[in-house]
């Protein structure tokens, strides 16, 4: 199920997330900036840096990176299927649009992971990020 959230500034109370949007565990930034007060409110709860994360939300975060690839393989599957049925005469046939699928969905989220972890790599190279971040507690002083 998929929960909804607004998420307003804790200083002037504006919208930081621009009205109502889908909650996520994302790599990113772990603040959102206010566009009325210019405040840093805390995003840490869905979103934060690759080198932030412990063990186990990492391992989370690919858990479920890698369930919605397989379930978009699947869908993916399917529909090539319904193309595809009327020339499908083997089990392997079958076993080859599955794979096909899976690679096709699989690389894509590959892709994904490293362009997001490449991000953050580069913004947490940035020394006035970093300080931005120790500022707000989120490394150590």
């Amino acid at each position: 199920m998929v929960t909804y959230v607004n998420r307003k500034c804790h200083n002037c109370g504006k919208s930081v997330t621009g009205g109502y949007t889908q909650d996520y565990n994302a790599i990113g930034k772990p603040f959102l900036e206010c566009p009325k007060c210019n405040t840093l409110n805390n995003h840490e709860d869905s979103c934060t840096e690759w080198e932030l994360m412990s063990f186990l939300r990492k391992a989370w975060l690919i858990f479920q990176m890698t369930t919605t690839s397989i379930f978009w393989a699947a869908a993916l599957a399917f529909i090539l299927f319904l193309f595809v049925m009327d020339h499908i005469h083997e089990n392997w046939h079958l076993a080859l649009l599955a794979i096909f699928a899976l690679a096709i969905c699989g690389l894509y989220r590959v892709r994904q992971f490293n362009r997001l972890t490449r991000a953050s790599r580069e913004r947490m190279n940035d020394p006035l990020y970093r300080e931005k971040l120790r500022k707000l507690g989120f490394l150590p002083t």
